[in-house]
């Protein structure tokens, strides 16, 4: 079955398919973040290398770490991370501090994507001590190129598609 653009809600008049109107779907599901090393071990990097994730809003802050993590090739897993959110906010494993987290802190594990808005810019901190620092800016969401022709990067059951910039 097919549906009219208009009735979507389209400026153009073709005919939208139903698989078409999946991914238009996905688009209004599922977030678009890019994500750039700024530094790390005492440097600063430019061009900063980067990735664009593909999640959903109900996915954690904790399983986006995993996933820059395996995106940015990470092997040495026992370290802390920390999320600075631009209210000033900080997200943790708090698990992992034994009740010395940083003030106010909310549990990545816990905590999902939703509360996100479309141009938010967050930090992303990977090892406190070597300090790989990461930009994260939440845009558009866009399908294409990321949801079907990417790697996904699968943690704890959840999938994140991942794209290199």
């Amino acid at each position: 079955m097919a549906r009219t653009a208009g009735s979507l809600g389209l400026r153009s008049a073709e005919v939208i398919t139903w698989r078409r109107l999946r991914v238009l779907r996905v688009a209004r599901t599922w977030l678009s973040i890019r994500v750039e090393l700024v530094s790390g071990r005492g440097e600063d990097y430019w061009p900063r290398p980067g990735r664009i994730f593909a999640a959903a809003r109900s996915h954690s802050f904790g399983q986006l770490a995993a996933a820059i993590d395996a995106a940015f090739a990470r092997w040495d897993l026992a370290h802390l991370h920390l999320f600075t959110l631009a209210d000033g906010g900080n997200l943790t494993a708090l698990e992992l501090w034994e009740g010395e987290e940083p003030e106010c802190s909310l549990d990545s594990g816990s905590a999902n994507l939703s509360r996100l808005a479309l141009g938010d810019q967050f930090a992303y901190v990977f090892d406190l001590g070597d300090d790989w620092a990461h930009l994260c800016t939440l845009a558009a969401p866009a399908t294409d190129g990321m949801i079907t022709a990417t790697s996904a990067a699968a943690n704890n059951g959840s999938s994140f598609r991942c794209q290199h910039m």
